[in-house]
């Protein structure tokens, strides 16, 4: 259910021509199936792969959800761009979603769990640290929640303004 609202939100920001969506417009994109929760399974963690066809750029955008009263919220964070080459391949390449999501499960992914007991004989358990992007006050500038409502207002503040930025430039396949 978390994977089908995260995507339909993606593909309601791309109908309603939303700024944050300018690559998704001229770019082959995928929402990754893996999904990372945080203990509370009230935040999640995931990624959007974008093979873009007029740049040639292959990202990694980290996508965020959160549950507030027992609703989703996504909203992106940062995006990683990936070049072909550092990987083997000619330069402006795209890459296979395939191959992304390798990349991002070492790269992105790699720190969401985390060993349990000596050594990580004890198995492994979920590293709220992961998390810690949704928790910090470094990625939008002069909040100072000390409440997980006033964290809650922030996320939807997030998602708001996401909504209050429409694009209205035309794209052509040509350009």
């Amino acid at each position: 259910n978390v994977y089908k609202g995260a995507n339909d939100t993606i593909k309601n920001w791309i109908k309603s021509k939303l700024a944050s969506t300018k690559a998704y417009r001229v770019a082959n994109w995928q929402l990754d199936s893996l999904i990372c929760f945080n203990k509370k399974v009230n935040k999640c963690i995931t990624c959007v792969y974008h093979q873009e066809s007029i740049t040639t750029n292959n990202t990694i955008v980290f996508f965020y959800g959160i549950k507030i009263k027992r609703e989703w919220f996504f909203f992106e964070g940062p995006a990683v761009y990936i070049f072909s080459e550092r990987y083997g391949f000619p330069p402006n390449t795209p890459l296979s979603f395939e191959k992304l999501h390798e990349i991002a499960m070492k790269e992105i992914y790699g720190g969401y769990l985390k060993p349990k007991g000596f050594l990580g004989l004890g198995g492994y358990e979920i590293n709220e640290d992961f998390f810690q992007d949704l928790t910090s006050v470094a990625w939008y500038p002069g909040a100072k929640p000390q409440t997980q409502d006033e964290w809650d207002k922030i996320y939807l503040k997030i998602v708001e303004e996401n909504w209050a930025k429409k694009d209205t430039t035309v794209y052509r396949a040509d350009q």
